[in-house]
């Protein structure tokens, strides 16, 4: 079971938005990022827009961090 982070604690562990992309991030590839859909590793992070894109399609390909429900990723996986 997950634990229950007061609002203070909450704060010291995620102080800024950098913060909570780095745990977001490990949480969703402890081991580096992987395409969900290929598992090709090699990508680009593009900051602006807070997607990796991959290297291995040439149309836009993108892995997001956090996907919508039904989403294929095919199409993106945001962060």
């Amino acid at each position: 079971m997950a634990k229950i982070l007061s609002f203070f604690d909450f704060q010291d562990s995620f102080p800024d938005e950098q913060a909570c992309f780095d745990y977001l991030f490990k949480l969703r590839w402890p081991d580096g990022f992987k395409c969900p859909q290929c598992q090709h590793d090699q990508a680009s992070f593009i900051s602006t827009r807070k997607v990796f894109q991959l290297w291995s399609y040439r149309e836009n390909q993108e892995s997001k961090l956090i996907d919508p429900p039904g989403h294929c990723c095919t199409n993106c996986v945001k962060v």
